[in-house]
């Protein structure tokens, strides 16, 4: 590999992780202000929601290239697990326990399915709000892991295109009904999956030096059948589809930039900061701000809004860090290690 292209390697994972720490702020305010404290009258945090839609096409993006590089599936799932569970099971216990020690009634029984990772699918409560996105993503990689053991992945242009034209076709001939809410109940990814197909669209104009004229058509066709699938997605309240159609477009503008090599300017120090801690960020912050501190601080102490949000933000990027740097980092690699060895043996 050349030295350029070992750059432009080097660039991109950067990038990402700036997206990913950008994206984790977007939630992270997004969950802070619910309008408290805004200037202006216009509660213009309320767009933050729509991070998680970054996250997902980041995640497209991602496991695609990581099964394209990848020699089996076990290997795949070994990385995938060894990334994901350590840091969520430490963020399950720790909002469990604020949970029991805010006096709810909560059975060892939910906190055990949340731990699996699957309570979706076993209709148990998530402790924490932010965890709905997981169960979209396992959903994404049972498919994404389908496609390669079946041998599909030089087909994924084609897979893609069909279930966004059914997709399409669909919410347009039947744009509410049981039959839909059904199907998108028992399988999540389908609200999104315009927005994992997206990730790999741009992770393959990456690779294969941005030349596909296909790729940014069908780039284009998601992107419309996202905004289409806006009546459906967890948070429609609180954008109209327009502004859904204007962030997501400014979402895609951002990553066609990225594969372009021109996004180099989101990296800094900061946001390769958030970027490390996004993913527990992502998971403790929401129940510790909006259940425990901001409470306390606004209704016992007496604290302004503002300041008991600044509290919660401070305390949640405190704890997110050392989560990372103690638990996540070290026991990614002892797991990852130990599993790799026990599947040699």
């Amino acid at each position: 590999m050349s030295e350029l292209q070992n750059l432009k390697k080097s660039i991109r994972i950067n990038e990402l992780d700036a997206l990913r720490g950008i994206a984790s702020l977007f939630i992270v305010f997004f969950h802070l202000s619910m309008g408290k404290f805004l200037p202006f009258g216009f509660n213009y945090l309320r767009f933050g929601n729509t991070g998680v839609e970054m996250f997902f096409m980041i995640s497209g993006f991602v496991i695609f290239m990581s099964l394209s590089k990848i020699e089996n599936v076990t290997q795949f799932l070994i990385n995938r697990f060894s990334r994901l569970y350590p840091t969520y099971w430490v963020a399950v216990t720790f909002t469990y326990l604020l949970i029991i020690f805010s006096s709810a009634k909560v059975g060892i029984a939910s906190y055990l399915a949340n731990m699996t990772m699957f309570q979706y699918y076993l209709n148990v409560p998530d402790f924490d709000g932010s965890y709905w996105t997981m169960i979209v993503e396992l959903n994404f990689y049972i498919f994404i892991i389908l496609l390669y053991k079946l041998r599909l992945f030089k087909h994924i242009n084609v897979i893609g295109s069909f279930i966004l034209t059914i997709l399409v076709t669909v919410l347009l001939c039947f744009p509410s009904g049981k039959l839909i809410e059904i199907i998108f109940f028992r399988v999540p990814l389908l609200v999104y999956f315009p927005l994992f197909f997206s990730g790999i669209l741009f992770y393959k104009l990456y690779k294969n030096g941005n030349k596909s004229i296909v790729s940014y058509i069908l780039i284009i066709l998601s992107l419309l059948c996202q905004t289409i699938l806006h009546a459906h997605i967890r948070n429609i309240g609180y954008t109209s589809q327009g502004e859904y159609f204007l962030l997501l477009s400014i979402y895609f503008a951002l990553f066609a930039c990225f594969v372009n090599g021109k996004l180099g300017f989101i990296v800094s120090k900061l946001t390769l900061f958030f970027g490390k801690i996004s993913f527990a960020l992502y998971l403790v912050h929401q129940y510790l701000s909006i259940h425990v501190i901001i409470p306390y601080l606004t209704n016992d102490l007496n604290f302004r809004y503002f300041v008991a949000a600044l509290f919660a933000f401070l305390a949640s990027i405190i704890i997110a860090f050392f989560t990372t740097k103690y638990i996540e980092i070290p026991l990614r690699s002892i797991i990852k290690k130990r599993l790799n060895t026990a599947r040699i043996k």
